[in-house]
């Protein structure tokens, strides 16, 4: 049985979410397993969606449907998008939501064939009406080359994220994204290994010490730095949020800082990422 999972920031106090779990089973030709991953994305934040489809798609079996909707454009012309890549499917409008999983270097990408229009159907829910559809067919055994048209990764929406800057001894990114408990994620890679220990990372001002192995390496409501599950280096507090405490935002600077020269690291991270916690 093929998994379909959902990404989007319809919430859970309207009926968003039924409708599109309604159309998927309405639409499969075969049997299917609906996975809710979040419907918690502040609305409209392609950047925090964009975030959660990384973190969950590796730890998926191969051939498993995304569908991933937060659509600020929904109505206008932007295109529906097929993404092969992890030897798995995302199914998405084309607002950046999968700007991380286009960066992966066997992504292949498709744009889905405009949906039939009819009398009954709103042009403000094309998460039930087009990409839901478009889902289910995938899952359920329908070629991609049925529902979609190769396309290209270069006419792909994709999110502002600078590159960060490599110096020897200080490397120099952002912050990308806060999580629910107030870590700090940036868009540095993690430092080698013997870089770690002398390494300081800082978030503005305010200094995260050393890169460690786990949070309780530090007292209660002591700063720590720590590398994250999409592979980049964040900054929190142990038992306490951050973010919160210190007033940081995205786009802060963030940087680390080494007493010794440092090799350039690989860049984008997440290009480092493999299927390493999917089963074989």
């Amino acid at each position: 049985m093929v998994i379909l999972t959902l990404t989007t920031d319809f919430g859970l106090s309207d009926g968003y979410v039924g409708a599109v779990r309604g159309a998927i089973v309405a639409h499969a030709s075969g049997d299917i397993r609906l996975l809710d991953n979040t419907h918690q994305i502040p609305p409209q934040d392609v950047l925090a969606g964009a975030c959660a489809v990384l973190q969950i798609a590796r730890t998926f079996p191969d051939d498993t449907v995304h569908l991933c909707i937060v659509d600020p454009g929904v109505g206008s012309t932007r295109a529906g998008l097929v993404v092969r890549a992890w030897e798995q499917w995302f199914v998405a409008p084309d607002s950046g939501i999968l700007h991380f999983i286009l960066d992966l270097p066997d992504a292949r990408v498709w744009r889905l064939h405009e949906p039939e229009a009819t009398a009954t159907e709103a042009t403000t829910f094309a998460g039930r009406d087009w990409f839901a559809r478009a889902a289910a067919r995938l899952a359920t055994g329908s070629p991609v080359d049925a529902i979609a048209d190769a396309y290209t990764i270069d006419e792909c929406a994709r999110l502002n994220i600078p590159q960060p800057v490599f110096h020897e001894h200080r490397w120099v990114g952002q912050v990308l994204h806060t999580d629910r408990y107030g870590n700090i994620i940036s868009t540095l890679p993690p430092p080698p290994a013997e870089a770690r220990d002398t390494a300081r990372v800082f978030v503005g001002e305010y200094l995260f010490g050393p890169i460690r192995a786990a949070y309780s390496e530090v007292g209660h409501n002591k700063p720590v730095a720590t590398i994250g599950s999409l592979d980049t280096v964040e900054a929190a507090l142990n038992g306490a949020a951050a973010a919160r405490r210190f007033g940081v935002r995205r786009g802060q600077t963030f940087e680390i800082l080494f007493p010794e020269p440092v090799a350039p690291p690989q860049w984008p991270p997440w290009q480092r990422l493999t299927g390493k916690s999917r089963p074989a």
